[in-house]
């Protein structure tokens, strides 16, 4: 690509709303952004020896099953641990035996392309480490944004604690939670396949963390600051029109395999949504190539909508589609698995914060697979329709 034509590195914004004094080259590590990959300092040539076996496993993988049909239904599985043995290509063979047991040697004559010094180093490993300060990523805008500690549990806490929304919970029993979960799926195992069953039941669970991402951009004094500057540290007390957009990660929480497949099943119901946009390129398809100069682009936005869904109306909403686009929805699948799976799921959003444990009691949780579609197929049955 020509250089002129290039994007250019877009520009990361540090927002400091903390006490801290940053100094040049913690700003300097800051800017990077909070995705930026340091350089291992070393190399490790055990994660290298794992890699390589996987690599392997992966290439007699492809030559075993290149070309064979895999009548295999299930909609969601287990990874396979399968490796197929040796001897059925010596061409194959004598190539991973080669890679495998090359005599790597790493010393520390050894020098790597670093795009971290050593300075830089010890100073991300103190900003790591001071607890006074909490670094997260904006919620939109390309910024980082730094709050003193206490400000952050302080806002957080003012969420938790209306009951409306969340409940803070005594007893957290997982192994109830498990056995409620294999309940509910046996009841309906009729029609689920072995690995679509054993996905969804049988994995090792892990309790949901709570974390909020600060909505800079609905703070009007912090948006007139950015917009008024342009250095690109913006430093500023907190301010009292802050909010926060509330996460629930769940990666291997009780429910997170059954949204997961209850997000495949409900993601074609949302091809029939006549306004439905599913990125920023699907957005760019659906805009005319030409406009009037006096064209506006409205966007409205409803708050909190994940956590302001009533259960009762979400589940009457997705009853909907499934009665009137039952065609999107495999005949072997009962719809009551969809609809009690889902109200499962809005029921067990446990989660954990500052080693307190809570549930959240109303709407779905962002941070479960399935809360998109969900939202999308009850947005456009309440605002479309009724």
């Amino acid at each position: 690509m020509a250089k002129d034509k290039q994007r250019k590195p877009q520009v990361i914004k540090i927002i400091n709303l903390s006490n801290k004094e940053l100094t040049p080259n913690e700003l300097s590590i800051l800017s990077k952004g909070l995705k930026f990959t340091p350089t291992p300092q070393r190399s490790n040539y055990y994660e290298m020896k794992d890699d390589i076996l996987e690599f392997c496993r992966k290439l007699r993988l492809t030559e075993e099953f290149h070309g064979k049909q895999i009548d295999d239904e299930s909609i969601a599985r287990n990874n396979s641990n399968y490796t197929p043995t040796k001897g059925k290509n010596k061409v194959l063979d004598r190539y991973c035996d080669y890679i495998t047991n090359f005599p790597f040697q790493f010393t520390k004559k050894q020098k790597h392309s670093q795009n971290f010094n050593k300075r830089e180093w010890n100073d991300l490993i103190k900003l790591r480490e001071d607890k006074t300060i909490t670094i997260k990523e904006a919620d939109k805008g390309n910024a980082v944004v730094l709050m003193n500690t206490n400000d952050y549990k302080n806002l957080v806490l003012s969420l938790l604690r209306d009951e409306t929304d969340y409940e803070r919970v005594q007893q957290y029993n997982q192994p109830k939670i498990m056995y409620n979960l294999r309940t509910l799926i046996n009841t309906y195992r009729e029609g689920l396949m072995d690995k679509e069953y054993e996905y969804i039941t049988n994995f090792k669970c892990k309790s949901s963390l709570f974390y909020d991402i600060p909505k800079v951009h609905k703070s009007q004094i912090i948006s007139e600051t950015c917009k008024t500057s342009t250095d690109i540290l913006i430093k500023i007390p907190s301010p009292n029109d802050l909010k926060l957009r509330p996460i629930i990660a769940g990666p291997a929480c009780e429910t997170h395999c059954l949204s997961n497949f209850l997000d495949t099943l409900l993601k074609p119901f949302l091809k029939h949504i006549k306004n439905y946009v599913r990125d920023d390129i699907d957005m760019l398809n659906h805009l005319p190539k030409t406009v009037n100069e006096k064209t506006l682009l409205v966007s409205f936005d409803v708050i909190n909508l994940y956590s302001n869904i009533p259960h009762t109306l979400g589940i009457e909403a997705i009853t909907f589609w499934l009665n009137n686009y039952s065609f999107e929805l495999p005949t072997r699948i009962k719809k009551e698995l969809i609809i009690e799976g889902l109200r499962f799921i809005f029921e067990n959003n446990y989660f954990i914060f500052d080693n307190n444990f809570y549930r959240q009691r109303s709407g779905t949780a962002m941070g479960t697979r399935t809360a998109p579609s969900f939202a999308n197929l009850f947005g456009f049955d309440w605002f479309g329709i009724m």
